[in-house]
């Protein structure tokens, strides 16, 4: 008689022993294999960043967002760290960081996209650094309230009552500090390893907006009267050769009206219109400071008196527009109180270009102007021939019996006079008037012509602190359309 096994077959034996055993061997494939696959996402991350002059922690943020990492780190360590630029094109983000933050004495774990910041043991630590000194001023007095700033740094402190000052550096080699104060020269002076003396010197001159009113300048929350500036630079126009002309349409109640179409001729220049004021009413032009005449003294009564002022031109058609750096023009009652009466229709105040201090400054301007002539191509005339058939059209309709033309020969309706008073035979008058039908006269090519103009302007500026220099020379030559202007 046969026992009852316990025990599974063989077979089934082994192929249970081989189904456990390949279970463990999946699972652990599969472990290394999302630790290799993690691993390969960390270094295939590329990012592309640029960032000027800032703040690690700003670094830090943008990386946040460009990237699904998170950034643990103590505020602590970033101190004294100081502002560092980013230029990364499709880099590596650990290369990235380590490019980063290595200069500073950082590292940095990666855990599960954590990156946790840490103090880089292998880079030594400088010793905290204490810098002394004292601010003060050209007479040896000390400076109190001046602020004292380790440059590209946010650390700094302010000069106690005799301008003394006593300042903690981390992590910084050859600081260089910024002393400031309101009104003093800002200045840098690098740390050398001893006490500081450090003397503030007065700032000359700063002033964002002035107005030139002619014996002074002013600043332009001190001026009350309405005045408007331009500079001559933003008005310039080739096709002009005096500055009043490009003063048209730039200036508020500025009224620029051209007079003729001869070639320097002047326009007149209104600011303040002609209700009021009677005679005279013209403003009053002044160059750095100096008042401007009349060119030619004429008298009134002569008839060509306005024409030839116009012609002569105005008190500023001898200045070079390219010697100009700006124009003030004082529109109301209130310049009367600087030049008295004769500025009643207001003040064009213009200030010339000066020497800048530094090296010889040599600076060409050149411009061409052509002005074509006109034509008949945008009208749609008659020509000859069709002239004398409209006359006949006229002749027959009985027209003439109205208007009685002039008896001459150089026109159809002149010679057909002479024709009926008996002056000319019919065949005379046949001949004059096949020989009007061909005659077509271009008045425009006989009267004008295409003008080119052309301006030149040549100027050498330099100077040193005890002397500046500017000197100028400028060619104009402009042709009008009619022929001889």
């Amino acid at each position: 008689m046969k026992k009852k096994c316990d025990f599974l077959p063989p077979r089934r034996q082994r192929w249970k022993f081989n189904f456990s055993l390949r279970m463990r061997l999946l699972v652990t494939l599969l472990l290394v294999g999302a630790l290799h696959v993690s691993a390969n996402s960390v270094a295939q991350t590329k990012v592309s960043l640029t960032m000027k002059n800032a703040a690690v922690e700003e670094v830090f943020q943008r990386l946040e967002s460009m990237t699904e990492y998170t950034f643990l780190y103590n505020l602590d360590l970033l101190k004294g760290c100081g502002r560092v630029d980013v230029d990364a094109r499709d880099e590596d983000f650990s290369q990235l960081l380590a490019g980063v933050l290595k200069p500073l004495g950082l590292a940095f774990t990666i855990d599960d996209r954590v990156v946790v910041i840490t103090r880089d043991e292998e880079k030594k630590v400088p010793k905290e650094l204490v810098i002394k000194g004292r601010v003060i001023m050209s007479d040896s007095t000390g400076l109190p309230g001046a602020t004292v700033i380790v440059k590209g740094t946010s650390v700094g402190v302010v000069t106690d009552n005799n301008g003394r000052f006593t300042l903690s550096v981390l992590n910084v080699e050859n600081p260089v500090l910024v002393f400031s104060f309101v009104g003093l020269k800002k200045k840098e002076v690098k740390y050398e390893g001893k006490e500081m003396l450090v003397v503030m010197e007065k700032e000359i001159k700063e002033v964002e907006e002035v107005v030139v009113t002619g014996y002074q300048t002013l600043d332009r929350r001190d001026v009350v009267g309405a005045y408007t500036t331009v500079n001559a630079d933003d008005i310039i126009m080739p096709s002009y050769s005096s500055i009043d002309q490009m003063l048209q349409g730039q200036i508020a109640g500025l009224m620029v009206i051209n007079t003729s179409s001869r070639v320097g001729t002047s326009p007149k220049i209104k600011l303040r219109g002609t209700s009021t004021l009677l005679g005279n009413q013209a403003p009053l032009w002044v160059v750095d400071g100096i008042v401007q005449e009349d060119p030619l003294e004429l008298n009134a009564s002569l008839l060509m008196t306005e024409d030839l002022a116009d012609i002569i031109g105005s008190q500023v058609s001898w200045l070079n527009p390219m010697d100009i750096e700006t124009i003030t023009v004082l529109k109301d009652a209130s310049a009367t109180a600087i030049y008295g009466s004769k500025a009643s229709n207001g003040v064009i105040v213009i200030t010339t270009k000066k020497g800048q201090i530094g090296r010889l400054t040599v600076n060409y301007t050149g411009n061409v102007t052509i002005n074509t002539r006109p034509n008949y191509g945008m009208f749609n005339y008659m020509n000859s021939k069709e002239r004398i058939e409209f006359s006949q059209d006229v002749f027959n309709g009985g027209a003439y019996y109205q208007y009685e033309p002039i008896a001459q020969p150089y026109t159809y309706e002149g010679a057909l006079k002479m024709y009926l008073q008996g002056d000319l035979s019919s065949l005379e008058f046949a001949e004059r008037t096949v020989f009007l039908e061909t005659v077509n006269t271009d008045w425009f090519d006989l009267l004008t012509r295409s003008a080119v103009s052309h301006n030149h302007n040549l100027s050498v500026s330099g100077g040193t602190e005890s002397v500046t220099y500017n000197v100028s020379v400028g060619y104009n030559n402009t042709l009008g359309q009619e022929i001889g202007n």
